[in-house]
């Protein structure tokens, strides 16, 4: 693949290039629409990717149990209770067990949580004053054509541009440059995967999000 100029312009002419069609605009109609390839190759990439620039962390009150989930919310990384004399982690569990121990072991220490559609619940469940912070991977603004702060833009933009070259040539029904390009893109997405796994154990600087 070409070399790309990692800006939203840069991914347009890219995307018009490949696709000989100099018509492409900025806008969302799905004949002459850019952005909208863009964005649904961005929602692939979302359900998938799990980047250090995605991380970000929300205070939790127990007064506020169970849970609503940040609407950005893509993932937990990890729940700390930071009202202890000496934070802990929660063990991540599952629905069962988290109800079953705000049965028996109501009062007793926090110990683990779930997640369910947007909820998240612990178990024993917390005192009102309890405190914890949620870290969580969040999902990336939507692509926007006339910015330039889209993380997979800037880091990746040749992923992101094979999978809006392959969104296009399915909405135009060409299926074979629609799983030519398909192909390109999950094969990309294999080696992120591996490689941005392997750099999350390295540590970041996670940006705090007031509740």
């Amino acid at each position: 693949m070409a070399i790309l100029t990692a800006t939203a312009q840069g991914m347009i002419n890219g995307l018009k290039r490949y696709t000989n069609r100099q018509d492409l605009t900025q806008g969302y109609d799905t004949d002459t629409g850019a952005s909208l390839f863009f964005n649904l190759a961005k929602r692939r990439m979302d359900d998938k990717l799990r980047l250090r620039e995605m991380l970000t962390s929300t205070t939790l009150t127990g007064s506020d149990h169970p849970f609503t989930l940040p609407d950005d919310y893509l993932e937990v990384k990890e729940v700390i209770n930071t009202g202890a004399a000496t934070p802990y982690g929660l063990q991540r569990s599952d629905r069962i067990e988290v109800t079953r121990l705000q049965t028996t072991d109501s009062g007793s220490k926090v110990r683990k949580f779930e997640t369910t559609g947007t909820t998240l619940s612990m178990g024993p469940a917390p005192a009102a004053t309890d405190t914890f912070e949620l870290t969580y991977y969040a999902r990336p603004d939507e692509w926007d054509a006339t910015g330039d702060n889209d993380i997979y833009t800037n880091k990746y933009p040749h992923v992101l541009l094979a999978g809006a070259l392959a969104e296009y040539y399915w909405a135009v029904q060409e299926p074979e440059s629609g799983a030519f390009w398909d192909q390109r893109f999950n094969d990309y997405m294999e080696q992120l995967i591996i490689k941005e796994g392997k750099e999350l154990y390295s540590g970041y600087p996670v940006a705090q999000r007031n509740a």
